[in-house]
């Protein structure tokens, strides 16, 4: 049995016992993920260390008996890493375990613990969490840090690491041995640990006869066997191109194992592309795969997938000198006697030395391959899994309502009560059918809920979005926007008048992207038909677009237009957008070049400065945020629950505003923390702030500094010019913005050379801000952060590119931005991680950018999720 102890050293309460020995007896035969959130519930983990699970002795050091340290030494121990614990217990991120036979047994030292490096560096870049499985001391280990890396990586270079298949596991864990797992050790412990890909350089398989006068011996590696009974896909180069990859595949055919080429029709040989097998199938994309795997889950076959990705065509080794190499080394190792376990690294060693390295390079490109689709797959596999939380999650709520359920089902009449069913279209009333009949009636009733398009057809979904009680609140310019450009693939000329189109929008930074959040919220939960003026209800309808928009309007025809638009476009609430009298409504008035690209503007923008806005801000933004927490606090009070209805509260901010308008957030975050403190000490809720900054303008960038809230900012969205004039405000130093090189470096009078990465630095440690997203244009975007170590981390985002065959006329680059951010705070507002959100706001700024208007009319959720 596997036990859990607390690293804190905090003595653990009987009841903590008593679950935990409950619970420790099933560990390797449960799904492990439910054992880690009962234990997390009760346990304070800290997150900043290498968590590490041991046996039964719960309680204190002081505390604990004799008889409890003998049983120490008879009990399993595991030691999750804090990332894929946090995965685990959170179900919002993707895991793809790795094995570490490559570490110990595939590569000389210091090239084995490179190669790891990296390739869990790539699987983080794919938006995943690598877990690499080994045994360190008898310690299962699910996730390693560096140290632990470079100690496994040493002992194996000293022989001191045993190779560990399924067989071996026991052993080496009762022995307090370093083990190394093999794919079949690795597949049994990522399943156990609730991981369901698995990324490896290539499988074992049926070994080749050396000799046609032998008898077959029939040497078949314990991966296929593996395969035939634990559900884990394994993404691989294939087989190994020194087994009988056609007697291979013919194994995994009889351990019922879905074997599929990864965009090719041929089955891979590990270092080259082609076998001269074919694969059972072809599967094209990660989601492709992802589905694979869902219905292999849900169908509970037991058996494991093989995803076949052959090593790209450029890297792979010459297949003449290969084979050469490789039937030398098979005869060296007869000559040897070496068999079993042995043989593969023997082989793998020596066909490296007799290509000269090609081998070795090779394997190293195609397990970099393998991580980078492995990690595409793992992503698209946890969305789907998420998908499928939701709708049970809606099942649930239906179970759980006693009123909703008598309103599908009388048990005394066996019909429903909704005089909309006709139970003849709906079901079989044959009484030879009884005992299905309720499950038959509640299935249809969800889909007639989820697909009907009557006013009462949005119920559950309805009560599905009102169970993420996450709220947003907008802040910023609401303005009309006129575009100008020259006749289409006609030169634009200056000083002249130029023939050509002129267009009006409603615009603003904030609108924009309220624009964006609605159409986004209004096409994910398929809500009444707005355009039907007679079927919406003001008091009901608007609290299903949960934004909270506080802006500013003249009394004028612009200001008028401006609030209908909101009202009846956008399903906002507009008591929060004030009417300033005797000021003009916002108005950005661009030129744009033959290509649609800006050459200038000119934006009035003198109403988001006036004091009476500045002063309703102040107001109204303190008002929102206490009405969103009280609410909330009793709600949960009523339903004896902690805060888990409202996660977190999305404040956007773009700099249009006054710097004492901004400077309410800090007066705001204050409140923030002590109502959060308050929660903590009474019931442990904690409320999640994230504040958004879009900083508009090399001008107005300066806004966010002045009003010193940059240590209050969880996400800032600045451009290349637009991060320096920040850096420049908060530092005191004087740069020239214009002379921005490909290097993305800035010189200033000094000829002092300042890089990006120094201001990512800057505003990360000095300034405190918590997440920057630079944008640059058509390069896409960098992500930077800092890690737990406090050092900086940051990924590069290429931008989606713009399909021709979709694209309008006169599209420009007009809302590009404004429509990342909008995107970006819907993945937030659903609880998506950074990386997807990013996603879902580079795919909407590329609708904009095929669009000639800044919200492209075609937005919807479902165009992001499949885009």
């Amino acid at each position: 049995m596997i036990g859990i102890n607390n690293t804190s050293g905090d003595t653990t309460t009987t009841t903590q016992k008593r679950r935990l020995n409950t619970l420790q007896n099933h560990f390797l035969s449960t799904p492990v993920n439910h054992l880690l959130q009962a234990f997390q519930n009760q346990t304070n983990i800290n997150n900043n260390q290498h968590s590490q699970f041991t046996t039964a002795t719960l309680s204190s050091s002081k505390n604990t008996n004799n008889n409890n340290k003998q049983l120490n030494d008879y009990i399993i121990k595991a030691k999750i890493h804090p990332d894929v614990l946090n995965a685990l217990t959170q179900n919002n991120k993707s895991i793809v375990a790795l094995e570490s036979t490559i570490i110990s047994h595939g590569m000389p030292y210091p090239k084995n613990i490179e190669t790891a490096k990296r390739v869990e560096e790539e699987i983080r870049k794919q938006g995943a969490i690598p877990a690499t499985i080994c045994i360190i001391d008898g310690i299962i280990h699910i996730g390693i840090n560096d140290e632990e890396l470079d100690k496994f990586g040493k002992l194996g270079m000293e022989k001191k690491v045993m190779k560990c298949s399924r067989r071996d596991i026991a052993l080496v864990c009762s022995q307090n041995g370093n083990g190394a797992t093999t794919v079949s050790a690795t597949m049994l412990l990522a399943h156990r640990f609730g991981i369901h890909v698995f990324v490896t350089g290539g499988i074992g398989g049926v070994h080749r006869v050396l000799n046609t006068n032998e008898i077959d011996p029939m040497d078949i590696s314990s991966d296929l066997t593996e395969l035939g009974r634990t559900p884990v896909c394994v993404v691989s180069a294939g087989v190994k191109s020194i087994l009988d990859i056609p007697r291979t595949l013919e194994y995994l055919e009889t351990q019922g194992v879905t074997v599929a080429s990864y965009q090719t029709d041929e089955f891979p040989a590990f270092f080259t592309s082609k076998s001269g097998s074919k694969a059972h199938c072809r599967l094209d994309s990660p989601m492709d795969c992802a589905k694979l795997i869902s219905s292999n889950l849900q169908l509970g076959l037991n058996s494991g997938m093989l995803i076949a990705v052959p090593i790209p065509e450029k890297l792979e080794a010459k297949a003449a000198p290969l084979t050469k190499a490789i039937e030398q080394a098979l005869e060296e190792a007869k000559m040897k006697d070496i068999k079993g376990k042995e043989v593969t690294p023997f082989l793998l060693q020596r066909i490296n030395e007799l290509t000269g390295g090609d081998s070795l390079r090779a394997n190293i490109e195609l397990i970099l391959n393998n991580a980078r689709v492995g990690g595409q797959i793992a992503v698209q596999l946890n969305y789907i899994q998420q998908l499928q939380q939701n709708q049970i999650k809606l099942s649930n709520e239906l179970f759980q309502n006693k009123s909703l359920l008598t309103s599908i089902y009388d048990t005394t009449t066996n019909h429903y009560n909704n005089d909309n069913y006709n139970d003849n279209n709906y079901y079989n009333n044959d009484d030879n059918n009884n005992d299905s009949s309720l499950f038959t009636k509640i299935g249809n009733y969800l889909f007639h809920k989820t697909h009907s398009n009557n006013n009462s057809s949005n119920h559950l979904q309805n009560n599905n979005l009102q169970n993420n009680n996450n709220q947003i609140i907008i802040i910023g310019g609401s303005v009309i926007d006129i575009s100008c450009s020259p006749e289409k693939s006609k030169k634009l000329i200056l000083k002249t008048s130029n023939p050509g189109t002129i267009t009006q929008s409603y615009g603003g930074v904030a609108r924009n992207v309220c624009h964006v959040l609605s159409k986004l919220f209004q096409s994910s939960l398929s809500t009444t038909n707005y355009s039907n003026k007679k079927d919406y209800n003001e008091k009901e309808d608007y609290n299903k677009i949960p934004i909270h928009f506080i802006s500013a309007v003249g009394l004028d025809s612009f200001g008028i237009s401006l609030k209908k638009h909101l009202e009846n476009d956008l399903k906002i609430i507009s008591k929060n957008v004030i009417e300033i009298k005797n000021n003009r409504t916002a108005i950005y008035n661009c030129l744009l070049d033959e290509n649609g690209d800006l050459i200038a503007a000119i934006s009035d923008m003198y109403i988001l400065m006036n004091d009476l806005f500045t002063k309703h801000v102040q107001i109204k933004l303190l008002d929102i945020y206490n009405s969103i927490l009280n609410n909330t606090l009793q709600n949960s009070l009523q339903e004896n629950l902690q805060l888990n209805k409202l996660k977190r509260v999305l404040i956007f901010l773009d700099s249009n505003t006054s710097v004492e308008a901004l400077e309410t957030i800090n007066q705001l975050y204050t409140i923030h923390n002590n109502k959060n403190n308050k929660n903590n000490t009474k019931n442990g809720s904690h409320l999640d702030l994230e504040i958004f900054v879009d900083p508009t303008s090399v001008i107005k960038s300066k806004q966010v500094v002045l009003a010193k809230i940059l240590d209050k900012i969880t996400f800032i969205k600045p451009n290349e010019h637009e991060i320096y004039s920040i850096v420049e405000c908060f530092t005191g130093k004087k740069f020239n913005h214009l002379n921005i090189n490909l290097n993305n470096h800035l010189n200033n009078n000094n000829n002092e050379m300042v890089t990006i990465d120094d201001c990512f630095e800057i505003l990360l440690k000095q300034a405190k801000v918590k997440h920057v997203l630079l944008t640059q244009g058509p390069k896409g975007l960098i992500h930077a952060t800092l890690n737990n170590q406090n050092k900086m981390i940051k990924r590069q985002y290429d931008a989606l590119p713009i399909r021709k065959d979709k694209c309008e006329i006169y599209h420009n680059v007009n809302g590009c931005g404004d429509n990342f951010s909008g995107g970006f705070l819907f993945g937030r507002f659903h609880n998506y991680s950074i990386h997807e959100s990013i996603q879902f706001g580079l795919r909407a700024s590329r609708l904009a950018l095929e669009s000639s208007k800044s919200v492209n009319d075609y937005l919807s959720f479902s165009l992001l999720l499949n885009d």
